[in-house]
């Protein structure tokens, strides 16, 4: 079977012997022998005939090897604490023990501990004095914000300054049932790439033509998105990245990279239809939005009759771009008046730059 996040799921049916007059099961241990991780959904017990006990899990379950504990997982049963059973008491208190930690130590992958600790990771000492950055929280006047406990080393420089992480490494520790799902991380993974391309790949500032930083035409931007991108520019981006981030996480670069070749995304916009943008409707909404489509520029050369430079993209559209300015059209002036005054000779366009 298949999730919703695409991910295989096995069902297993097992059974288990307990005396007689065990009882209901208030909880239940399990331990991983294997050497990978699993995600374990829910657990259903018929103790009877006609009673079921349902555990929610929804947990990842590490190797045993790592973990050197067995999980306990409670029924979806919810006790006060002067109600909570006996045998349940001692369970309940461990587990909570293991959740809270022991406020030392660096964390790995798999532990679950949800432990918190002040902002002293914001800047970075060891790298210059223009890197140094205040603390935030942790004293009596001003005990928050709080983040989650990390446990890295110290920087060098300054103890009170926990060291950051490796550049571009987003794999911080988080308890592992609060991290993304594999789909999920595969996803940020692949539009972390999309966006530092143009600073890992040296051969992007080749997309745009020597000695200009705007576009010429709707065909050069349609090109960003459809022009096939060769196997050196994804070496490229695996030899950059190889200097800026741990080994374990350029393996699932290149993972994704094997899967999504690197390329831009095509926008929304005109996943339907190239030239939706140059419609009015679509020009008025860039306009609210703040985005600013419109570019004013000056007269420069003045030629009669005056055309316009837009590119029209399609022959189909925009027929009134190729329509001369006549003399006689600029307010009963000539053409040397109008162009004469820097306050007066400026004409708006709808460019693709």
């Amino acid at each position: 079977m298949h999730n919703e996040n695409g991910a295989k799921t096995k069902r297993y049916i097992f059974k288990c012997s307990v005396e007689p007059d065990f009882g209901s099961p208030g909880a239940f241990l399990i331990k991983n022998e294997d050497k990978h991780k699993f995600f374990l959904q829910s657990v259903s017990l018929q103790v009877c005939y006609d009673q079921i006990i349902h555990f929610e899990c929804n947990s990842w379950i590490h190797p045993i090897n790592l973990t050197k504990k067995d999980r306990i997982f409670f029924p979806n049963t919810c006790y006060l604490p002067n109600q909570t059973p006996d045998g349940l008491v001692e369970l309940r208190k461990e587990e909570l023990i293991r959740l809270r930690g022991d406020g030392t130590g660096e964390r790995k992958e798999w532990d679950r501990i949800y432990d918190y600790d002040y902002y002293n990771d914001l800047g970075n000492p060891d790298k210059g004095l223009e890197y140094i950055r205040p603390i935030l929280g942790g004293s009596q006047l001003y005990p928050y914000p709080r983040r989650l406990r990390t446990g890295r080393p110290s920087s060098n420089r300054d103890f009170r300054t926990e060291s950051r992480p490796e550049s571009f490494n987003i794999d911080i520790y988080a308890p592992p049932d609060e991290r993304f799902s594999p789909k999920k991380q595969s996803e940020l993974i692949s539009n972390a790439i999309q966006a530092a391309m143009c600073l890992v790949i040296p051969e992007a500032k080749a997309m745009f033509k020597e000695g200009s930083s705007h576009f010429e035409s709707f065909n050069e931007i349609a090109q960003l998105f459809t022009s096939t991108r060769d196997q050196g520019e994804e070496e490229c981006v695996v030899k950059n990245l190889k200097r800026a981030v741990p080994d374990d996480f350029l393996k699932k670069i290149k993972q994704v990279i094997k899967k999504n070749p690197v390329k831009f995304p095509l926008p929304e916009i005109i996943a339907g239809n190239k030239f939706v943008w140059m419609d009015d409707d679509e020009f008025g909404r860039q306009m609210l939005a703040g985005i600013n489509p419109t570019v004013i520029q000056c007269l420069q050369t003045p030629k009669i009759p005056l055309s316009s430079v837009l590119d029209r993209g399609s022959p189909d559209l925009f027929l009134l771009c190729g329509s001369p300015l006549e003399a006689g059209q600029l307010d009963s002036c000539g053409i040397e008046d109008r162009t004469s005054s820097q306050s007066d000779n400026q004409i708006s366009r709808y460019s693709s730059r």
